[in-house]
C-alpha cells in the first residue's frame, strides 16, 4: 500500500533535520579535538622549556654557591697579596674578582627572569585549564542539547512510525472486510445458480432424519434443490416442508433414466449419500459423463461392509476431478478412507446434519431401573449381547425396552422367549419425534451394545446417542470405531468393550451404584459436549462451502 504524500514529506523533513543536527554535532566534536590536541602541543614545549630552564638555573645556583663560598677566601688571599706585595699578579685576581661577583649578577637576572618565566608559564597553562574546561562545560551543554534534540527527533520518528502503521492497518483490515465481503458475495451467487440434486436410494425415510434435515434447511434458506430416487422405502415418513420427490424406473436401464431427468433439470450439482451402492452405481459415473460436479457423503455400512469395500471403487471415485469431496463423520472414518487411497485433501469432517434440542433435565434421583435401546435390528447394534445382559440382571429390577424394527426382529424375540425374560420387551419402531421424547422422558439409561458384524458392517456414530445426550438421559455404548471420539467414559457417559454381556451387566451395576450428583454431573456434561459437537448450521455449512467451489 502506498503511503500519503504529506505523511512522506513529513518523514523526510524529520530525516533533514536529524541528518543536519547529527552532522553539526560530529564537526564540533572534531574542533574540539583539534583545540585539545593543539593545546597539548603548546603545553608540552612550554614544559620542555621550563624542564631545560630549571636544569640550568639548577646549575648556576650549584656555580654561585661555590663562588660564594670561594670569595671570602680569594678576599682574604688578595688582603695578604696587598699587605705583603708578593709576586702575585693583584690585578688578575681583582678581575677574577669582579668576573665572579659579575657572574653573580648575571645569575641573579636569569634566575629572576627564570622565576618570571615560570609564573607566566603557569599564568599561560591556568589561562589554558580555564578555557578547556569553559570549552568541556559549553561541549557538554551542545551535546545534551544535540542529545536532547535526537532524542525528540526520534520520538516523532516513532510517533509518524505508529501513526502510519495505524494507518496501513485500518486500510489492510479495510481491505479484508471488502476481500470477504466479496467472497461471500461470489460464494453467495455461485451457490443460488446452483440446481442441486440429492441422487438417494430410498427417500423418506425415519432412519436417514439427517438427510430430511439438509433438504429442509436447503429449501428454507432458498436453495434450488430436489430429490431424485429410485426405491419406495418400507416405512416412509411425512414431510413437513415442500420438496419434489421424483421417483425414476430402476428397470431396464436406470442409470440412463437419471441421466436423462438431470439434463431435463438442468442439474448441475449431485450430493448423493452412502458411497455405494447410489454414489458408486450412478452418481459418480453419470456426473462424470455430463461433467457434473459432485460429493458424497460415506457413513458406515457403504464403506465398512466387506462386500460394498470391495465394489464402492471409493478410490477412483475421489480422485475424478468432478468430484469436489468426500463428506464423513469422524477421524476413524477419514483413516479408513485414506487406508483405501482416497487422498486426504479430498476428505471433509463433518457431523451428521442434526438439530439436538437440549432438553431441560428432569431431577431423577432414583436409582437406575428403566434402560432403553433404540435402533434398527441388524448384527452391528448388538441387541443379542443385550437380550444376553437382560438375563444375567434377570433377578436385579432393572426393566429393559428394545425399540426398532429391521431383519433381525424375529430372532430377537425367539432368543427372548428361549430365555423366558419377562424384563425386557420388543416394542416396535418410533414414528415421530414426539414418540421419542416419550421415551427418553420415561428412561433412565440408553444402552447401544455396538460392535463390527461378521461382514464388516459397524456403526459409524449412531445418532440416537446424540439425541439421549441432548435428553440428558445417559449413554452406555461400546469403544468400537468412531464412538470414543463423543464418548468419553465416566465424563459425558460410559464405555465397555464389546460382544461381552457381563462386562455390560457390570457397567449397569457401577452406574447403578453412582451418587444421584455424580449421574447429574455426567448428563450436564453430555448436553454440554453434545451443542459443540454437531448442529445442521455447522453441516450446512460445510457442504455450502464446499459446493461453492464448483464451477
Amino acid at each position: 500500500m502506498k503511503i500519503g504524500k504529506p505523511i512522506q514529506k513529513k518523514i523526510l523533513k524529520n530525516n533533514k533535520e536529524y541528518n543536519f543536527y547529527k552532522e553539526e554535532y560530529e564537526k564540533y566534536i572534531l574542533k574540539y579535538q583539534n583545540l585539545i590536541k593543539n593545546l597539548d602541543e603548546k603545553n608540552n614545549k612550554k614544559i620542555v622549556m621550563y624542564e631545560n630552564s630549571l636544569s640550568k638555573i639548577n646549575e648556576l645556583m650549584i656555580k654561585t654557591d661555590n663562588l660564594q663560598k670561594q670569595l671570602p677566601l680569594l678576599e682574604k688571599a688578595l688582603e695578604e697579596i696587598k699587605n705583603v706585595d708578593k709576586i702575585y699578579k693583584v690585578n688578575e685576581l681583582i678581575n677574577i674578582i669582579n668576573t665572579l661577583k659579575m657572574n653573580e649578577k648575571i645569575v641573579k637576572e636569569e634566575n629572576k627572569y627564570l622565576k618570571n618565566t615560570i609564573k607566566e608559564l603557569r599564568d599561560t597553562n591556568k589561562k589554558y585549564e580555564d578555557k578547556l574546561n569553559n570549552s568541556e562545560n559549553l561541549l557538554n551543554k551542545e551535546n545534551n542539547f544535540y542529545k536532547k534534540e535526537y532524542e525528540n527527533i526520534l520520538k516523532r520518528e516513532e510517533e509518524y512510525h505508529n501513526i502510519i502503521n495505524k494507518l496501513l492497518e485500518n486500510n489492510l483490515i479495510s481491505i479484508q472486510e471488502k476481500q470477504k465481503l466479496y467472497e461471500n458475495i461470489i460464494k453467495e451467487y455461485k451457490l443460488q445458480k446452483l440446481n442441486i440434486a440429492y441422487v438417494l436410494s430410498g427417500f423418506p425415510t425415519l432412519s436417514e432424519t439427517f438427510v430430511i434435515n439438509e433438504l429442509r434447511w436447503l429449501v428454507k434458506h432458498g436453495y434450488n434443490v430436489k430429490v431424485l430416487c429410485y426405491n419406495n422405502p418400507p416405512n416412509p415418513i411425512k414431510l413437513d416442508f415442500n420438496l419434489e420427490v421424483i421417483r425414476f424406473d430402476k428397470s431396464g436401464n436406470p442409470a440412463e433414466n437419471l441421466e436423462k431427468l438431470l439434463i431435463e433439470h438442468d442439474i448441475n450439482l449431485i450430493h448423493s449419500h452412502f458411497v455405494f451402492p447410489t454414489g458408486t452405481l450412478y452418481t459418480y459415473p453419470i456426473a462424470t459423463k455430463l461433467k457434473i460436479p459432485f460429493t458424497l457423503f460415506a457413513h458406515a455400512f457403504d464403506i465398512f461392509v466387506k462386500e460394498n469395500d470391495k465394489k464402492n471403487n471409493i478410490s477412483e471415485i475421489s480422485k475424478s476431478k468432478y468430484c469436489k469431496g468426500i463428506f464423513t463423520l469422524s477421524n476413524y472414518h477419514k483413516n479408513y478412507l485414506m487406508s483405501r487411497d482416497v487422498p486426504e485433501n479430498k476428505i471433509i469432517l463433518t457431523r451428521q446434519a442434526t438439530e439436538y434440542q437440549i432438553h431441560p433435565l428432569k431431577e431423577k434421583n432414583r436409582k437406575i431401573k428403566k434402560i432403553v435401546s433404540i435402533s434398527r435390528f441388524v448384527e452391528k447394534k448388538g441387541i443379542d449381547i443385550l437380550i444376553e445382559t437382560a438375563k444375567i440382571l434377570e433377578n436385579e429390577n432393572y426393566e429393559f425396552s428394545i425399540y426398532g424394527f429391521g431383519i433381525l426382529e424375529d430372532e430377537l424375540k425367539k432368543q427372548i422367549k428361549k430365555l423366558k425374560l419377562k424384563n425386557i420387551k420388543v416394542k416396535g419402531s418410533l414414528e415421530n419425534p414426539k414418540e421419542v421424547k416419550k421415551v427418553f422422558d420415561t428412561s433412565d439409561l440408553l444402552v447401544s451394545p455396538c460392535r463390527i458384524a461378521k461382514n464388516g458392517d459397524r456403526d459409524g456414530i449412531p445418532t440416537v446417542m446424540f439425541e439421549s445426550m441432548a435428553y440428558g438421559v445417559p449413554v452406555l455404548t461400546t469403544n468400537v470405531s468412531a464412538i470414543p471420539e463423543v464418548i468419553i467414559d465416566g465424563k459425558n457417559g460410559f464405555l465397555v468393550k464389546p460382544n461381552n454381556p457381563y462386562e455390560l451387566a457390570r457397567k449397569i451395576r457401577e452406574i447403578n451404584s453412582k451418587s444421584p450428583e455424580e449421574i447429574v454431573k455426567i448428563r450436564k456434561n453430555a448436553q454440554f459436549d453434545v451443542q459443540n459437537i454437531s448442529s445442521i448450521k455447522k453441516t450446512m455449512t460445510t457442504l455450502l462451502n464446499t459446493w461453492s467451489t464448483t464451477n
